[in-house]
């Protein structure tokens, strides 16, 4: 059985994932948390696991309006200078999805999020490999 690309190179099997962690973001109302040792709380051992997943990705702090618009580097992460890392990550990726401004090519996910304001500034952008997504995911699902 081959799978279909239903929107932005997700297939069904993605989207299935990226839904169910969207449910448990929710869930848990991850949104009010701010630092790692406030999502440790809630989940415990999860941030170790995360930052484990995640130490061949590089995380750019940025001011708002400085986020490059296009990446090519994979597992590079421009998020707000004022955020936490793995907290931000969780965040923007939500958003990202509830926005379909996620998209996957070949092995990597390409993670955008834009300001709700009326500018639309661009608030978060990552080139981050699939496997290290999915770890995640997978951590937080458990």
């Amino acid at each position: 059985m081959t799978k279909k690309q239903i929107v932005n190179g997700l297939t069904k099997d993605d989207i299935v994932l990226l839904y169910r962690y969207l449910d448990f973001y929710e869930k848990n109302q991850i949104k009010a948390l701010t630092k790692n040792k406030d999502l440790n709380l809630l989940i415990s051992n999860v941030v170790f696991q995360i930052k484990t997943l995640v130490k061949s990705v590089k995380f750019v702090k940025a001011k708002k309006g400085s986020i490059p618009l296009s990446l090519q580097t994979n597992n590079t992460v421009y998020y707000p200078q004022n955020d936490t890392m793995i907290p931000s990550l969780l965040r923007h990726f939500r958003n990202s999805i509830a926005h379909a401004l996620v998209k996957k090519e070949g092995k990597v996910y390409y993670i955008t999020d834009i300001g709700s304001n009326k500018n639309k500034i661009l608030t978060f952008q990552a080139v981050v490999e699939v496997d290290i997504i999915e770890g995640i995911i997978k951590q937080l699902l458990r």
